[in-house]
């Protein structure tokens, strides 16, 4: 099966307000602490957690010290998103190019999705990625990624730089 691939950034901070969230009443506390030099084992964990369902595959693809030099870049960010103290997430944000922030990462375990805690993680992130004031915060997803996750990228104010179609893999 041909995959969708969508290159989507945002040029400005955008405008959180506007986006639907669960109302405070009903809401969860959720914190988004920075994992600072995770461990190679929780990394590939919260990895294949999240990505697994996704066929995440980047990651897979390198050695322990492939993987551990990106982790330990201090340009290179990893925080847990934790729904009343229980993980539920994890993001990584990259900032090893100059003037500009890839989300390189972003997702939920599969038992938290679909309450709503998406766009609110996604806030939370986009948060720490302007912190710095980049020139633009940038990511891709695809089409086998979770079928809500380019509804929620482009109402948080990503908009499609690019698209590419790529062909089903020999083995498939």
């Amino acid at each position: 099966m041909t995959v969708t691939v969508w290159y989507l950034e945002q040029t400005s901070a955008p405008d959180t307000e506007s986006l639907p969230t669960v109302s405070a009443g009903q809401s969860p506390l959720l914190t988004v602490p920075r994992i600072f030099s995770p461990t190679i084992r929780h990394y590939r964990w919260l990895f294949e957690s999240v990505g697994g369902p996704w066929n995440w595959t980047s990651r897979k693809l390198l050695d322990d010290e492939q993987l551990l030099r990106i982790l330990e870049d201090p340009q290179v960010e990893v925080f847990q998103l934790e729904v009343d103290s229980q993980l539920a997430g994890f993001a990584e944000l990259d900032r090893r190019r100059a003037d500009e922030v890839e989300l390189k990462f972003f997702g939920l375990l599969p038992q938290f999705t679909g309450q709503g805690l998406g766009t609110r993680f996604l806030v939370l992130i986009l948060q720490q990625a302007w912190k710095t004031q980049p020139r633009r915060v940038w990511l891709h997803t695809c089409s086998n990624d979770h079928p809500a996750a380019f509804r929620l990228y482009t109402a948080a104010g990503f908009g499609c730089y690019r698209e590419e179609l790529e062909p089903p893999s020999p083995g498939a």
